[in-house]
Order: structure tokens, then sequence, then C-alpha cells
């Protein structure tokens, strides 16, 4: 079974929960809240979005790492 199903019902249903994170370039604070709280292997998909204008490089990735291993 892969390790980001949940149960056996997720692999044989193909489904699979997908959570939406919005956020602005502010809430990052909060995005640590959120993701220092959660488990390791969360049995769900977790999607953040945040605003950054266009032109800017995305630090996003490097920066969410630093309070999670998943």
């Amino acid at each position: 079974m892969p390790a980001a199903f949940a149960n056996d019902d997720d692999v044989t249903t193909g489904s699979f929960p997908v959570v939406g994170v919005g956020a602005s370039a502010g809430g990052i604070e909060a995005l640590e809240g959120l993701l220092r709280g959660m488990p390791e292997r969360p049995g769900v998909a977790i999607v953040v979005i945040t605003h950054l204008n266009p032109k800017r490089e995305s630090l996003l990735p490097e920066i969410l790492s630093r309070f999670t291993t998943m």
C-alpha cells in the first residue's frame, strides 16, 4: 500500500482528501503553527497557496521545510 494513503479503504476507492490552505505573504507564522501541529503523515494532501508578486521568486518551500518533514 502506498505510504500516502491513510487506510485500505482509500486505496480501494481511489479517494484521498485534499486540504487547501491560503495565506498572504504575512501568513508564514500561521502556516508555521499549522505545520508544526500536524503529524508527519496526516493522511491528507495539503496544498498551500500564497499571494506573491509574480515577479518575485518564491522561497516558500525552503521556509516551510523548516517547520515540517512532510
